[in-house]
C-alpha cells in the first residue's frame, strides 16, 4: 500500500509512471526558480532526500540562477522565498545549507559580483 502510494505522487507531481526519480526532474535554462522550488517543496513534503534532486539542478548554472534569484533575499536570513515551507523543515534547511555552500556560493559571484 504504501509503495502505491508513492507511485500516485510521483504521477501526480506529473513525473510519469516510473515515479518520482531524480533523473525525471532535470532542471533546464527554462525551468524558472519557483518551478524548481515548486518541486523541492513537494520533494521536501514526502520526506525525500534532496541532495540527489539538488545535484542535478546544480549541474546547470542558469537554473541555480534562477532559484536563486528568487530566493536571494531571503537568502539572507537562511530562509526560502516561498511562503509555503512549513518550518522546521529538513528539506527546507537542506536547500538553504546548499546555496550557502562554497560552490553554489561561486555561481551568483560568478554572475553577478553576489557574495552571500
Amino acid at each position: 500500500m504504501e509503495q502505491a502510494g508513492r507511485h500516485t505522487q510521483g504521477v501526480a507531481l506529473g513525473y510519469g509512471e516510473e515515479g518520482l526519480r531524480p533523473s525525471t526532474m532535470v532542471a533546464t535554462r527554462h525551468t524558472r526558480g519557483w518551478q524548481i522550488d515548486g518541486r523541492l517543496g513537494a520533494i521536501a513534503r514526502m520526506e525525500i532526500d534532496a541532495q540527489p534532486y539538488l545535484a542535478i539542478i546544480e549541474t546547470d548554472s542558469a537554473a541555480v540562477l534562477h532559484y536563486f534569484e528568487d530566493n536571494a533575499e531571503k537568502l539572507k536570513t537562511g530562509r526560502l522565498h516561498n511562503a509555503f515551507w512549513e518550518l522546521p523543515n529538513g528539506g527546507h534547511d537542506a536547500i538553504v545549507n546548499w546555496f550557502r555552500s562554497e560552490r553554489l556560493r561561486a555561481i551568483p559571484f560568478r554572475a553577478y559580483g553576489y557574495n552571500m
